[in-house]
């Protein structure tokens, strides 16, 4: 059966960057493709934007969240390859023929992945002012890679039996029901083959959902990740790596959502992280001051 691809990309509200992104997956279109835009009720001029791109797929419909318009899109695909681009971000020129590829040369991977570039807003044509995602640490499905490092979850490409298997992405995650998703993806022991090849592109911006510069978000994240992390340490067959990565990352969020609310004066708020870190693992404080030695050598976002 020849490989088709569909893409999938959450939207509201819009105007000022869907047409970037509309026109990255044009530029590589190919026969049995699809580009299905799930729209929650733009109200922007968006929708006006997708009526001038007649090959688009719309739909347009309230969602509750990001995940949720991904999932009506991924239930709506027909292709048996699947990715996800957001309305902010775009794909590099050349990005599914490297993708292709790499289905073809590896039949019974379950997945592939590129690398992938965080830019700032206005600054996407220079190269001085990126970051670059594209170690094997971003690319795997390592479960301490997937905790620690930088999911790069729109650099990845899935076949369809992988939403078959293993479920839709969960709402009540947000922000980071992509990192969790991969994470069920590696306890499931799919296998993900990796490109050298930088293939996505995040656009850095304030109104990012989860890569925005500044810590006055870092509490929400890092209450999300240990709600994350309490969820699967519930089970009492996950692997015993698995179980160390899960503490350890408690263990750092519940710091970074300390510092988070304490820097905004916050004392109580910060002192629930606190709590709630010391509670799950009675070694926190040392865990606590690995995590910030870290921070002082790489920096917080990478730790």
């Amino acid at each position: 059966m020849p490989l088709t691809l569909s893409i999938v990309t959450p939207c509201y509200n819009r105007a000022d960057f869907i047409v970037t992104a509309i026109a990255s997956v044009r530029a590589q279109w190919r026969d049995g493709m699809e580009h299905i835009i799930v729209d929650g009720g733009s109200t922007d001029g968006t929708l006006d934007i997708l009526k001038r791109h007649p090959h688009l797929t719309v739909i347009c419909e309230p969602d509750e969240n990001l995940y949720d318009a991904v999932n009506k899109g991924v239930r709506r695909a027909r292709g048996n390859i699947i990715g996800w681009l957001n309305t902010d971000d775009r794909y590099l020129d050349g990005a599914f023929d490297v993708i292709f590829e790499a289905f073809e040369n590896n039949p019974t991977a379950d997945l592939v992945c590129g690398g992938a570039r965080l830019v700032t807003h206005g600054a996407e044509d220079d190269p001085r002012k990126s970051d670059l995602f594209n170690a094997d640490a971003n690319k795997n499905l390592d479960f301490s890679d997937i905790l620690f490092d930088v999911p790069v979850i729109n650099a990845r490409f899935f076949r369809r039996e992988v939403f078959d298997r293993i479920g839709l992405f969960h709402l009540h995650y947000m922000p980071a029901a992509d990192r969790e998703f991969l994470l069920r993806c590696a306890r499931a022991g799919l296998t993900c083959t990796a490109i050298d090849r930088v293939v996505h592109e995040y656009v850095l911006h304030d109104g990012s959902a989860t890569i925005r510069s500044g810590m006055a978000h870092w509490h929400s994240m890092a209450r999300v990740h240990m709600d994350v992390a309490e969820a699967h340490l519930k089970d009492p067959d996950i692997p015993a790596k698995l179980r160390r990565a899960l503490r350890r990352f408690h263990a750092k969020n519940a710091l970074i959502g300390a510092v988070s609310e304490l820097s905004q004066g916050h004392l109580g708020q910060g002192a629930g992280f606190v709590a709630r870190g010391w509670a799950h693992h009675p070694l926190w404080p040392a865990l606590a001051l690995y995590h910030s030695l870290t921070w002082a050598q790489r920096g917080p976002r990478q730790a």
